[in-house]
This record gives structure tokens, C-alpha cells and sequence, in this order.
């Protein structure tokens, strides 16, 4: 994009025809300044500004003003306070300079494909209309970009122009450079780099050495603190020496670029030719992996420019040999169920080595049955995972349901562990994402996978893991608490036994009825899948136990007259030798009368048909104990023919 003329470069266009009338005056200077100089007294001037200036001033008026267009006068005066004025034409005209420069020889042309350097002077024709309209030093470029400080730019010295990242060197609005025959810089931007940290014997050792502004090049190469090299050598290009001749060791190297400035050394540069490959460490991920998972092995290796993997499967042999990088993973399906070692081969141009080899098991899940009822143990504390309110703790072996729990195994070979307590389900909180410590409760029970376990026998011990994440379930040492933590390998908190009872399940209890009167009785059934040896019993008023009695056979009778009236609860446990399962609670409900004494007196009487069939055409109220004795015949209906059941049971007339 051309720039825009500034009302500055309007004044420095119509002054052209002046100025460029004006005789370039000699100069005499005291010393000769290199290209560095009068780059830094131009950064000095930044932030100059206004007309007339000392600028103008030092170099004359015009026409007898001093008022004038002052991108050249400030160029001059720079380099002659840098002790380059005679490198450097003195004059207010950008024609008169392009055309000093051009009669020394010292002119390139933009179109040329010149690249200026520091210490150029670069002139502008905006427009590209045969005009020489502005003027700046160049401060550097790089990148395909020219960099600038410039006089008279909006009537000040700025840094580019004004403009925040210099210009390109295509730019159009530049004209050309003067190339001044500054004096020598010492030589500047003198370095040594490497192509490698380390390089192995069949390698070669490759260094590029570099500086401006040099006439000559010595390089200079330490093996092993002593001297090596010592040599002249060719600059701005490539070195290029044999591992193999130089040997293994380590190296320190510098140059040294000199012109009649003076030397420069460049900052010294290490490296190494080493010798075989080697290997800090080699791990795997995991001590065990879910057939889901992806198992992951790393090799630290020491100079090494290959690595290849081997896995062994046991009684299989070798399923694996692949190149790769420090770290390898493969879908744990892909290998498939077995135990495994693994191990790496590092090597590089002078020789290599195998690493030690590290193991890791891709269990099966176990499949325990479809639906049992066990007890699980810590293998080291020997506690038991126990129901204690909402928790799961590991506690001493009880003979209650807290410490029973039953199996239910699905579709996906995991299974559902729940409580008998109240058939809430193993659970870990927040499906564990808090990471290795988060809590294991027992929680309602649906169907999510913080409640679905996988089970795998490994080495003799159960591990149990959740769906959710791929920690296992872990029994602290110190509070017996059931948590999750990450695998480890033969980690005791993390073994268990599961300890099958004899398979009772699915245990049932039944009533006959749900509501009774005194004279009658409860009928208790019970049942259940499996070895029971009999059956306990446990009638409920409230919250304290009125009746309990075990029987063999799978049905009690309970006399309701030992009972009282009220409103009750019962359940029925099933035993046998490793424990007891109850069953769900049954309500029921005792009237305060005897069948038939609608008027509750103790005795059936036709007062009691009296008072129903008053009841029937609603002239009389009854409570809800006397509703349920006046259902007299059962059929869930309070009519007319309730009161004659009670008449024909007076006179004992059959019913």
C-alpha cells in the first residue's frame, strides 16, 4: 500500500526545485564513523521536531530562511556527528544525494533485489513518478522488511516513519539506497551454533559458524578439556566433520572472526559423540488393565535415535514387535486376556540395549453366577464390608444382613451388589469424580455406572471395580473405611474374598388377610430360594417387638388375642448356617372386638344386627374397628345381608 502524502512531504515536493539547485559542500571530519555510529546518533534524535531545528541551522539557510524541507539536512548531520560526514552527502536535496551516491558507485536500486543493511541510506519516490521526495537512515532488516529512523516525518524524527513495522522491501515508494564505504565495524553478530546436542559414530558432526563484517575465521574444538582443532575455516555456511574420526567424548568449540577492527570470539558451544544407546527407566501405566482400557508402557531412553517394543504373552510367546515412540499404547481388546512382559530395544548409530522388563495382566471379568448372596472380606484386616447407615465400613463378622449382600450380574458380565438391609445398592459418590479417596456408600438402588462392578480374580484375590472409573474398591488400614483408589500392585487394602452363603434369595413373607379381629389368627407365610433351616418370625407394634417365634415348617398361626389390638408390622428371616435373610414388612391391623360384635359388648347378640342395620339406612355412625368386624360375610361390602349373617349365626342357623 503506498503512503500517503503528509502536508511535511507536500512542503518537501514544492521545495525540490530549490533544494536540488543546492551545491554539495565538502566536509572535513575529524575521524572516520562506521555504519553503527550513525545508527546510534540517529536513535538519539528521536522525538525532534519542529522547523527551523538544529538541523537546519548546521547546515544552512535556503533562499535566507531556515525554514525549510529537512529529511536530508537531519540524515547529514547524523552522520556527521558520527564522524562519516564524508561518507555522507551534506546537502537539503534528496536529488542531489541519490545522484552523489550514484557518481561514487555507491547507489542500489529497489528493483536491484538489494538487501540494505544498517547505516544505508534509503530514499523514497511516492508515486513512483521520477521525484525524490524523502529521505531516512536504515536501521536494520530482516524478514523481507526494512527498517527506519526518519527526519521530517510529520515534521519530527520518528522511527520508521511513524509507521509500527517499517516497510517491505517491494514497497514501491522506495527508490533505492546509498551504500556509504563506512569505516570498519569490528566484526558483530559472531556465532557458533550445533545441528545436534549429541551425536552418535556414524554420524557427522555438522556447525555453522556466522558474523558480519569478518575478513577471517578460526574455529577452535576441546575434547575432553584438551585441544583438537585449531583451524581457519569458511564462515556463513557449514562445517562438517566425522563422529567416527573425532571419537566418542565430549566437545567444547568456538570461532573467532577478526577484520582490522579487531577479533571477536563467539560464545562457545558443547556437544557430545557418545557412544551405544541407553535407558533411564521403563514403566507401565498400570499394574492390571480392564479388557476396555488401553495399556501404556514408556521407556526413558539416553540418546537414542530408535526404540522398538517386544510383548511376550505368557505360554503364548511374542504378540508384538513394533518400532515406535517412547511411549506405546494398544487397545487392551487387541491383546486380549493373559499376563504379559514387555520390554524396549533403545539404540542409535553406535550400538544399542534391551531394557528390563516390566509386567502387567489383562484379567478376565469373573463371572460369579448370575445371583448369589455373599459376604465380602478384606483378605489382610479380615473385616467385613458392612452396612453402617449410609455408609460401608469394614467391621468383625456379625450374623445380621449388614454385612449380606446379593450379586446380581449383568449384561455386561458386572454386577449390582446389594444391601439386604433395605436393597440399597453399593455406590461410589459422584460416580468418583473426587479421584483416589472418594467415598463408597450403599445408595438407591438404580441403574447407573457408580453402581456396576467388575469382578477379577487375580492372583488368588478378588478386585473389585467400578464402571465409573478405573480405581478399585480399597479398604482403608486405618479407619476401615471403603473408598477408591488407583490399582496397585499386590496392594492389600485392595484384595477381597467373596464368601458365598448357600444361596438364599428371593425371601417372601404373605398374610392371609390384612385386617383381624380378636378371636382370630394371623396366618404367617414365608418362603424362599435355597437351604433354609427355618424361619424366625418378628412382629412389630410401633417401634418395639410384641412377638417373635421360629418355626420349621413355612406357615405360623399368630392368635390375634395375644396380640391386643392395633396396628402392626411383620417380617420373617430366613436362616441358615452363614446367616439370615429377612424379608420385606407386612402390615396388618387388630380390631378391638370379637367377630360379629358390631357394638363392641363381648358378646353377639341381636342388639349387634340392630345396630348394623341402622348403620345400612344411616341412622347410626360406626368407627372403623366396628366397619371391619360389621363385614360379617367377607365380601367387602356393609349391607343388610351382613345383619342377617349375624341372625342365623345367633340361632346357629348354618351360614
Amino acid at each position: 500500500m503506498k503512503r500517503k502524502l503528509s502536508k511535511s512531504l507536500s512542503i518537501i515536493l514544492t521545495m525540490t526545485i530549490v533544494i536540488s539547485a543546492i551545491i554539495i559542500a565538502p566536509v572535513t571530519v575529524s575521524a572516520a564513523g562506521t555504519a553503527n555510529d550513525i545508527v546510534n546518533v540517529a536513535n538519539g534524535e528521536v522525538g525532534v521536531s519542529g522547523s527551523p531545528n538544529k538541523y537546519t541551522y548546521w547546515l544552512g539557510s535556503i533562499g535566507g530562511s531556515y525554514s525549510y524541507a529537512w529529511c536530508h539536512a537531519f540524515v547529514s548531520w547524523c552522520a556527521n556527528q558520527a564522524g562519516a560526514g564524508d561518507k555522507v552527502p551534506r546537502t537539503a536535496s534528496c536529488a542531489s544525494g541519490v545522484s552523489w551516491f550514484k557518481s561514487k558507485n555507491e547507489w542500489k536500486s529497489r528493483s536491484s533485489g538489494y538487501t540494505p543493511k544498517a547505516g544505508d541510506i534509503i530514499y523514497f519516490d511516492y508515486g513512483s513518478n521520477g521525484t525524490y521526495d524523502h529521505v531516512g537512515i536504515v536501521t536494520s532488516s530482516s524478514g523481507g522488511r526494512v527498517y527506519t529512523i526518519e527526519g521530517n516525518a510529520r515534521n519530527a524524527v520518528k522511527v520508521n516513519g511513524g509507521y509500527s513495522n517499517g516497510y517491505s522491501l517491494s514497497n514501491t515508494d522506495i527508490l533505492g539506497y546509498g551504500t556509504p564505504s563506512y569505516a570498519n565495524n569490528a566484526p558483530t553478530d559472531v556465532h557458533l551454533d550445533r545441528s545436534q546436542v549429541w551425536y552418535d559414530l556414524k554420524d557427522d558432526i555438522v556447525l555453522y559458524p556466522r558474523a558480519n563484517d569478518a575478513d577471517s575465521f578460526w574455529i577452535s574444538v576441546h575434547k575432553d578439556g584438551q585441544q583438537l582443532i585449531s583451524q581457519g575455516v569458511s564462515v556463513n555456511g557449514e562445517l562438517r566433520f566425522s563422529a567416527s574420526q573425532w571419537g566418542v567424548g565430549d566437545y567444547y568449540a568456538w570461532i573467532t572472526a577478526s577484520n582490522l577492527a579487531g577479533n571477536v570470539d563467539s560464545v562457545g558451544i558443547n556437544f557430545s559423540v557418545v557412544g551405544a544407546a541407553g535407558y533411564n527407566s521403563v514403566s507401565v501405566e498400570k499394574p492390571f488393565y480392564d479388557i476396555d482400557e488401553t495399556v501404556s508402557i514408556s521407556v526413558s531412553p539416553v540418546c537414542a535415535k530408535g526404540v522398538v517394543i517386544g510383548i511376550d504373552k505368557a505360554n503364548v510367546g511374542r504378540v508384538v514387535t513394533e518400532q515406535c515412540d517412547t511411549t506405546f499404547s494398544i487397545a487392551a481388546s487387541q491383546l486380549g486376556v493373559g499376563s504379559y512382559s514387555s520390554y524396549f530395544s533403545v539404540y542409535n548409530g553406535s550400538g544399542g540395549v534391551d531394557t528390563s522388563r516390566v509386567s502387567f495382566l489383562i484379567p478376565e471379568r469373573k463371572n460369579l453366577g448370575d445371583e448369589f448372596i455373599a459376604r465380602v472380606q478384606n483378605k489382610s484386616s479380615k473385616k467385613y464390608f458392612t452396612a453402617v447407615g449410609n455408609n460401608v465400613e469394614g467391621a468383625e463378622k456379625k450374623d445380621d444382613n449388614s454385612q449380606l449382600w446379593k450379586f446380581v450380574r449383568l449384561s455386561d458380565n458386572s454386577y449390582k451388589i446389594i444391601s439386604l438391609v433395605d436393597d440399597r445398592a453399593l455406590d461410589v459418590d459422584d460416580f468418583g469424580a473426587g479421584g483416589g479417596g472418594t467415598n463408597v456408600q450403599f445408595y438407591n438402588n438404580w441403574d447407573c455406572t457408580a453402581q456396576r462392578f467388575y469382578i477379577y480374580d487375580i492372583y488368588g484375590s478378588y478386585y473389585i471395580k467400578p464402571v465409573c472409573t478405573d480405581m478399585v474398591l480399597d479398604m482403608s488400614q486405618t479407619t476401615n473405611n471403603l473408598e477408591v483408589w488407583g490399582r496397585g500392585e499386590d496392594w492389600a487394602p485392595q484384595k477381597f474374598d467373596i464368601q458365598k452363603t448357600t444361596n438364599i434369595i428371593h425371601p417372601a413373607v404373605s398374610l392371609n388377610k390384612k385386617n383381624y379381629n380378636l378371636d382370630e389368627k394371623v396366618s404367617v407365610s414365608a418362603s424362599a430360594d435355597g437351604g433354609v433351616d427355618y424361619y424366625g418370625v418378628q412382629v412389630w407394634k410401633g417401634d418395639k417387638v410384641v412377638y417373635q417365634e421360629s418355626f420349621t415348617a413355612n406357615k405360623l398361626d399368630i392368635d390375634c388375642s395375644k396380640l391386643g389390638a392395633g396396628d402392626y408390622g411383620v417380617f420373617v428371616s430366613c436362616v441358615n448356617n452363614y446367616g439370615s435373610i429377612n424379608t420385606e414388612t407386612v402390615q396388618f391391623h387388630v380390631t378391638s372386638g370379637i367377630t360379629n360384635d358390631i357394638d363392641l359388648d363381648n358378646s353377639v347378640t341381636v342388639a349387634d344386627a340392630t345396630l348394623l342395620q341402622k348403620y345400612v339406612v344411616g341412622i347410626a355412625t360406626l368407627t372403623d374397628d366396628q366397619k371391619l368386624l360389621a363385614d360379617c360375610n367377607g365380601d367387602g361390602v356393609i349391607d343388610v345381608r351382613d345383619a342377617t349373617y349375624i341372625q342365623k349365626t345367633i340361632v346357629k342357623i348354618p351360614v
